[in-house]
């Protein structure tokens, strides 16, 4: 995990989003006195997060989030992010004498209301504490042309497949399945954007590999199945090919303010 002290100091942001910039990286936060990232993040070119929390996402080329979601989630290429999305809290035991975090938690949870001078550690003795596996949970995987849209509340750990639409408020406790489209209170599959073969195709095809700019007599409303043919064509022929846009990680955000 590393983390960028900002303390409000408006040259440090600005230099901040200077260094962003330059690699055509859009970054833009309010009142944080810092920022947070994971040890493996990846923030591609052209791609843009507001952020309303303290951790600055894994994110791909063409996508934007104007959500917080925590430090260790993955966001692929060309997806969009509402507003309000939010993830649960970790999840208490459930094969437990008990639900209350004591049995994992070095401390007393009703201690930490009090300074530490005036804690009672004795109470804190007797029962083993435990580790409980949902305190450090998986990551959120959100793929590739995913979008997701406001007020949507995502449990720990999914993975959102590539092409997927989560409807508005939605609650997605489960994984979500490529090109899939659901919503509801939990989410439930309302129906697929295409069909299986249409699907497979897209997945094989990849197209957010590849730059937009090189799509040569690809129109944005092609029926999907000419658009298809048109980008199988551009690939055989050699008219276009995969592209790696320049990427900021943890190794770059850990020198960001040295000249």
């Amino acid at each position: 995990m590393g983390i960028i002290p900002i303390n409000q100091d408006s040259t440090l942001k600005e230099k901040f989003y200077e260094k962003l910039n330059e690699r055509q990286i859009g970054v833009r936060f309010g009142r944080k006195d810092r920022l947070e990232y994971s040890d493996d993040i990846k923030l591609e070119q052209f791609s843009y997060q507001w952020l309303h929390s303290d951790a600055i996402n894994s994110l791909g080329t063409s996508s934007y989030t104007y959500s917080p979601l925590p430090v260790n989630t993955q966001i692929g290429r060309f997806s969009s992010i509402g507003s309000g999305v939010n993830v649960m809290n970790s999840a208490h035991p459930l094969d437990r004498f008990t639900k209350s975090p004591v049995t994992y938690h070095e401390a007393l949870w009703v201690q930490f209301a009090f300074k530490p001078d005036y804690w009672d550690k004795s109470l804190a003795t007797g029962l083993e504490r435990v580790a409980h596996e949902e305190i450090n949970p998986e990551p959120i995987i959100i793929g590739n042309d995913v979008w997701i849209g406001d007020d949507v509340l995502l449990k720990r750990g999914i993975t959102i497949g590539d092409g997927a639409v989560i409807g508005s408020r939605a609650i997605v406790t489960k994984d979500v399945p490529p090109y899939a489209i659901v919503g509801g209170m939990p989410a439930k599959i309302i129906r697929y954007q295409f069909s299986p073969e249409i699907i497979e195709k897209l997945l094989a095809l990849q197209w957010w590999d590849y730059p937009i700019w090189k799509m040569e007599g690809i129109k944005g409303d092609d029926p999907i199945e000419v658009f298809i043919e048109k980008m199988e064509t551009l690939i055989a022929e050699g008219k276009i090919e995969k592209w790696q846009p320049n990427v900021i990680t943890a190794n770059d955000l850990d020198h960001i303010f040295e000249d």
